[in-house]
């Protein structure tokens, strides 16, 4: 456990030091007191570029220690050398987030990967943030999970969101979403040019907002709505969206051609859920990957999956796991895939197999 006084014979050893380019702390005890050593070593060091500080009790002090150690670093005619910087659970609000949002917005920060997770900054800390990416900040990565921002949070992200072009994976995990939220972030879908991945895991989204999420990827009649073009990684995993919500992105892989991964997992959507899944992927030959464990699907839900996997040849990972399936899902389930040679990776475990529905599977999988 690293402490402060640690901290401060470590960063002596550090701060000259060229060859060391990563730099995890996590998980130690250096707190607010350990903090002032770490603006020292940002300050000095010209090499580290990757850093991890998960878990320290850094706080709004700490994190405002960080952010001007990276500010005043020593290169001052070149970009400053951190690149990514992880910073889940440091227990900072509001104030960290601005200074961060500060340095972020800084002409020689190239800051490209940030982790805010689990930090409570909420709607205020977030919208710095977002200010920060609004004006042109290079990341490419942001992580803002569990930090308490709440609908307002949510629509100031998307709004900033929506003309970024460096921004390529955004991770919004258990930030629950209102409808009104869900309209902004599928506007924010329909007009950014460049974001690939997506993940709203954890985040409650009603019925009427995986509607709008789904519209705006290709599920609306309407051919004058706008269409996300690029998003290949979609994440809506413990997301309660039920049936009714499988139905939604169902409609929306009928005619999206760019989705490549879908995380659909522990969301209860039952067998009419996977059927409408199912007949959606009889037409959709571009989704590789597909994840539908614990989603309580039973052996009628696995007829229209087997169906789906005899034609479509595109599918490359199936995850079934922790559902109710017995011996007659994996019987369709082996019809379907004697008709499929594509298939890499097929995940079972935690159902109702007999050893009769595993020679099923065993056979087609030979």
């Amino acid at each position: 456990q690293i402490g402060r006084e640690e901290m401060k014979h470590l960063v002596e050893g550090l701060k000259s030091n060229s060859s060391i380019h990563t730099l995890d702390l996590s998980m130690n005890r250096i707190g607010v007191e350990g903090s002032q050593y770490l603006r020292e070593l940002f300050q000095h060091n010209l090499a580290i570029a990757d850093v991890n500080l998960s878990a320290n009790e850094l706080r709004d002090k700490g994190i405002s220690n960080v952010a001007e150690g990276i500010l005043a670093n020593k290169t001052a005619t070149r970009t400053r050398p951190v690149r990514r910087l992880v910073l889940y659970d440091n227990s900072f609000s509001t104030d960290g987030a601005r200074a961060l949002s500060m340095c972020l917005a800084h002409a020689q920060v190239s800051i490209t990967l940030l982790d805010l997770s689990r930090n409570p900054i909420g709607c205020s800390g977030v919208s710095f943030v977002a200010d920060a990416v609004f004006h042109g900040c290079p990341l490419v990565t942001l992580l803002v999970s569990n930090c308490k921002i709440g609908s307002e949070g949510m629509i100031r992200m998307a709004e900033a969101i929506e003309k970024t072009t460096s921004l390529l994976s955004l991770k919004l995990q258990r930030c629950p979403l209102d409808p009104l939220g869900a309209q902004h972030l599928a506007r924010m879908l329909e007009r950014n040019p460049a974001l690939l991945g997506l993940d709203l895991s954890g985040s409650p989204i009603l019925g009427a907002g995986m509607a709008e999420i789904a519209a705006s990827m290709g599920g609306d009649a309407d051919t004058r709505r706008e269409r996300n073009t690029r998003l290949t990684s979609l994440s809506v995993r413990s997301c309660q969206l039920h049936a009714g919500g499988a139905a939604h992105i169902a409609r929306m892989l009928h005619s999206n051609n760019h989705l490549r991964r879908l995380d659909l997992g522990d969301n209860k959507i039952g067998t009419r859920g996977a059927l409408e899944l199912s007949a959606a992927l009889q037409q959709n030959f571009a989704l590789t990957e597909l994840q539908l464990g614990k989603n309580e699907i039973e052996d009628e839900g696995c007829l229209g999956l087997g169906r789906c996997l005899s034609v479509n040849l595109s599918l490359r990972k199936l995850d079934l796991s922790d559902n109710r399936i017995g011996d007659g899902g994996a019987r369709a389930l082996c019809l379907g895939l004697l008709a499929n040679e594509a298939m890499s990776e097929l995940r079972v475990e935690g159902n109702v197999l007999t050893s009769v529905g595993v020679c099923f599977l065993e056979v087609a999988l030979r």
